[in-house]
């Protein structure tokens, strides 16, 4: 499973700037979205390295912000279907769409398993187990279980 390693395990560093791209997105929509970009940006290399990063870890150590700006721009990264894989967002830490609602979303959608897991950054094996533990809630929940009894499924 990924995410296990947290960021002070080894990590290749990567550069948070990306030159020509960064400058065109600062003059074309300013320093907010910069930063929205960067953040984007590292948390997918941190990912794609099996590290998850803490917003902490990105606010005061990549970005200088405070973590309530981090929070505010994966808020608003997010409305723009933009998934910030942070280390709360990948355990369910905290408040925010679980990824495993965010799943069953794109399923309703009719994504492909392909596709549900580029955009969320989770593996096959995860986006599976979502669907067949919703699938289980939902068959149980139409034929009148109680909340009490479905809490249990796995």
């Amino acid at each position: 499973m990924k995410g296990n390693k947290t960021a002070s395990e080894r990590l290749n560093a990567k550069t948070l700037d990306a030159g020509k791209e960064d400058e065109e997105i600062r003059s074309k929509y300013g320093l907010a979205t910069l930063r929205q970009a960067r953040l984007a940006r590292v948390t997918h290399e941190a990912w794609d390295q099996d590290v998850t990063l803490t917003q902490e870890d990105v606010a005061s150590k990549l970005l200088n912000c405070s973590v309530r700006t981090v929070k505010r721009d994966i808020k608003a990264l997010a409305k723009r279907g933009v998934i910030v894989p942070t280390r709360g967002q990948q355990k369910d830490i905290g408040p925010g769409l679980s990824h495993k609602v965010e799943t069953v979303r794109l399923i309703i959608e009719r994504k492909t398993y392909t596709e549900i897991e580029r955009t969320l950054k989770h593996s096959l094996t995860a986006i599976k187990r979502y669907i067949l533990t919703f699938s289980r809630v939902a068959y149980l929940t139409e034929n009148r279980y109680r909340t009490k009894e479905i809490a249990f499924v796995k």
